[in-house]
């Protein structure tokens, strides 16, 4: 549940921190490799959610500690996706922006 909002915010701070490398060696590239992994990161944390959470609903004894372990799971896919649209929201701007504009 947590995972997914902090790879949103690792991406975001790298993004910044990796502007100037490359439009100072012009490799406006590189910048579309950071947001790619940090999507397939998110998706893969949703997936062990989801995962945890079927584990979780085909259990033949549900009980309070079951119903929680599958709301948890439900929220951390839940999260994951939200955090993956933020992500690729980032992305889009790197497509949008010039890596070297200056305000």
């Amino acid at each position: 549940m947590v995972g997914s909002p902090t790879v949103a915010l690792i991406n975001q701070q790298v993004i910044y921190a990796a502007n100037m490398w490359a439009c100072g060696h012009g490799l406006h590239a590189v910048l579309h490799i950071i947001p790619a992994v940090c999507v397939l990161v998110t998706l893969a944390l949703a997936a062990d959610s989801f995962v945890i959470w079927r584990s979780e609903h085909r259990r033949s004894d549900p009980g309070p500690v079951t119903e929680r372990v599958r709301f948890i799971a439900l929220v951390g896919v839940a999260v994951s996706i939200f955090s993956s649209v933020v992500i690729i929201a980032q992305w889009a701007s790197i497509f949008t922006f010039d890596p070297c504009m200056r305000a």
